[in-house]
């Protein structure tokens, strides 16, 4: 099953570009209703007006003002009721895209059902931390495909190699960061269109169902949790569904943040909610 993913992005102080990016998406969702100035904005984050703007034209082709839109109008039930979706409403509202559109091709693969009850044993992956446009990652794979791709903040980096081993009990994982390093740049930086990645998976099987359903939500579109199981022919099971999308192992490339409440609220992210409007407010900003 394969989808395009957008995955473009500027190389220079990604790091850093996308934790003030952050704190100007948080300051700007809690304050949307009275509609900060870009000056207002600036001044939250240290920097100046003139710089904010051009840093948030650079990291995603939208202004601090657009992006505003986006907050104000992208999660509106109204927009969604004069919209296919909800962030074609953003885009009637001036929103415009600099970056260009790269397609990432995704193949899901699953793990043998031996491979599921053996807990991983005798498989091994390399792992690896690294700065990414949405922040600190950690990526693990083996020679089947990537099996891991999430983030975290600085201090977490123990927790979250932990919490990786859990998944695959009796698997070896050895730190190669200059291994999962190119799978990075491969997921943020492809210099080829149309690029290939396998992504290696253990799951239940309505899970991986789950999953496969995520691959299918368009750039730019989303879906509430019961739409993910009406799409499945699961219309009672959204609680369920909601706990699988949860769960995604693969973040970003599988796009559970294109998921959200009925109610277009964000509902939870396993990965922090700053990081899912960032992820939605770029995806809006790319133009096809």
């Amino acid at each position: 099953m394969n989808t395009a993913i957008p995955v473009q992005l500027p190389q220079h102080n990604r790091h850093s570009h996308y934790e003030t990016v952050k704190k100007a998406i948080e300051y700007l969702t809690e304050n949307a209703q009275r509609q900060p100035t870009v000056s207002e904005l600036a001044e939250q984050v240290g920097l100046s007006s003139s710089h904010l703007t051009k840093l948030f034209e650079d990291w995603a082709g939208i202004s601090p003002k657009q992006l505003l839109k986006v907050i104000t109008l992208g999660y509106a039930k109204e927009a969604v009721l004069h919209a296919k979706n909800n962030l074609d409403a953003a885009y009637s509202s001036g929103l415009s895209g600099g970056g260009r559109l790269y397609d990432l091709f995704i193949t899901l693969e699953k793990v043998t059902p031996g491979e599921y009850k053996s807990m991983g044993k005798g498989l091994t992956f390399k792992y690896g931390f690294h700065d990414s446009p949405f922040g600190t990652c950690l990526i693990s794979a083996n020679d089947r495909g990537l099996n891991h791709l999430g983030f975290l903040e600085a201090s977490e980096e123990g927790e979250k190699l932990q919490e990786l081993r859990s998944l695959w009990p009796l698997s070896e994982f050895v730190e190669d960061a200059n291994s999962t390093a190119k799978l990075r740049d491969h997921i943020f930086y492809p210099e080829n269109k149309n690029s290939d990645l396998k992504v290696f998976l253990k799951g239940t099987p309505f899970q991986l169902k789950v999953w496969q359903a995520l691959l299918d939500i368009p750039v730019s579109t989303n879906r509430s949790y019961s739409e993910v199981a009406k799409d499945l022919d699961r219309e009672d099971a959204h609680r369920t569904c909601a706990s699988a999308i949860g769960r995604n192992p693969v973040s970003y490339l599988i796009p559970c943040h294109r998921v959200l409440r009925k109610s277009l609220a964000l509902g939870g992210y396993r990965w922090g909610l700053p990081r899912k409007q960032v992820m939605l407010a770029y995806e809006a900003s790319l133009s096809s």
